[in-house]
């Protein structure tokens, strides 16, 4: 791949939709604490957030079947809640050559300043 190439790796920011229309979020990749079952179910129990804060998961609402791979990789989602507090983890797996070569989790995270110059 030549330098003028660009490689597309994941990173972008959206507006938020709903009463936070104003807000821009982003991808913030998390430390996730999980449990595989004997039967290779994948089970999180925890999230350790970059600041340092842990947020252990009281229930996990439901989990989706993985998704298509597209630029290299596929996301799974699972909806869990933290006390009141519900969100989607996502599972992100690379895949190079029709093999797993690594997984990391993500978040929607909202940016703390609003938008100043709305499209």
């Amino acid at each position: 791949m030549s330098s003028a190439q660009a490689v597309f790796t994941g990173e972008c920011t959206v507006r938020s939709v709903g009463p936070d229309h104003d807000r821009r979020a982003h991808k913030q990749y998390v430390d996730v604490m999980v449990m595989v079952t004997s039967s290779g179910e994948v089970r999180p129990f925890a999230v350790d957030w970059p600041d340092g804060r842990r947020f252990p998961i009281d229930e996990i609402l439901k989990v989706s079947l993985p998704g298509p791979v597209l630029n290299g990789s596929s996301n799974q989602q699972y909806a869990v809640r933290f006390g009141r507090w519900k969100t989607i983890l996502y599972l992100e797996r690379a895949i190079v050559h029709d093999r797993l070569e690594s997984s990391r989790w993500w978040v929607w995270a909202f940016d703390s300043a609003e938008i100043k110059n709305p499209v």
